[in-house]
C-alpha cells in the first residue's frame, strides 16, 4: 500500500469529526419524551419581576419525568418561593414542574423527577413565577421572572445569541453562540488544508 493511502484515513478523520459537528443537531428537541433545552431570561412582555440580569438553562425530558434548571441573579425569597411551570399558549394549559429557592448566593439548581410523567404535547414557553410558599396554584400568578420559549425547529427562534453564564466568573463574558460555529468552520477548513498538504507530500516523496 502506498504512503498516500496509508495517511489518508489519518488525515480525513478530523476533516470528517468536524463535518459532523457542523452539520449534526443540536440537543434540543421539540418531541415531548427527548431532551429539550430552553434558554431563560427577562423576557420582554412575560417577565415583570426581579433583576432583569437573571437567566437560566432548563432541560426537561418531560415524557421521562425529568427536570433540570441551573439560574444565576434570582434573589432568595422569604416565605415565597420560585415555581417553574411549562404553557401551552394557544391552549392556556399550565403545568407546574418544580418548586424551589435560590442561595445566598443568588444561584438557584433544581434536578428532580415529576410525580408523574408528563404526557401532554404543546408547551412552548417555560415560566418562572414567584409564589406563596406551600400554595398549591393551578397556574402561574402575577409575578413572573424569568423566561424562555420553546426551540421552533428549522429555525432561531427561542435561541439567544449569548449564552447565560450560570456559573464560574460572573464578570466573563457570555458566550457568543456564533462563534462555536465559526471555530468550527475554522477547524474544518484547516483540517482540509492539513489534508491535502500531506497527500501532496506524500506524492512528491513516492516519486
Amino acid at each position: 500500500m502506498s504512503l498516500r493511502r496509508r495517511l489518508l484515513p489519518l488525515l480525513l478523520a478530523p476533516l470528517f469529526a468536524t463535518a459532523v459537528l457542523l452539520v449534526a443537531p443540536d440537543g434540543a428537541a421539540l418531541a415531548n419524551g427527548d431532551p429539550v433545552t430552553i434558554v431563560l431570561a427577562y423576557l420582554n412582555g412575560v417577565s415583570n419581576w426581579g433583576p432583569t440580569n437573571a437567566a437560566g438553562v432548563a432541560e426537561l425530558v418531560l415524557k421521562e419525568g425529568e427536570v433540570r434548571l441551573t439560574a444565576t441573579n434570582l434573589p432568595a425569597l422569604s416565605g415565597e418561593d420560585y415555581r417553574l411551570w411549562v404553557l401551552n399558549t394557544a391552549s392556556g394549559d399550565y403545568k407546574q414542574i418544580a418548586a424551589f429557592n435560590s442561595g445566598p448566593d443568588q444561584v438557584a439548581r433544581v434536578d428532580t423527577f415529576l410525580a408523574e410523567p408528563e404526557t401532554r404535547d404543546g408547551w412552548d414557553l417555560v415560566l418562572v413565577s414567584i409564589e406563596t410558599a406551600d400554595s398549591t396554584p393551578a397556574k402561574a400568578g402575577a409575578r413572573h421572572s424569568i423566561a424562555g420559549r420553546y426551540p421552533v425547529h428549522g429555525t432561531e427562534q427561542g435561541r439567544p445569541a449569548l449564552l447565560p453564564n450560570t456559573g464560574g466568573n460572573p464578570d466573563e463574558p457570555a458566550t457568543d453562540a456564533s462563534a462555536l460555529w465559526v471555530g468550527a468552520a475554522g477547524l474544518l477548513v484547516g483540517s482540509a488544508t492539513t489534508t491535502l498538504f500531506w497527500v501532496r507530500s506524500a506524492k512528491r516523496g513516492a516519486r
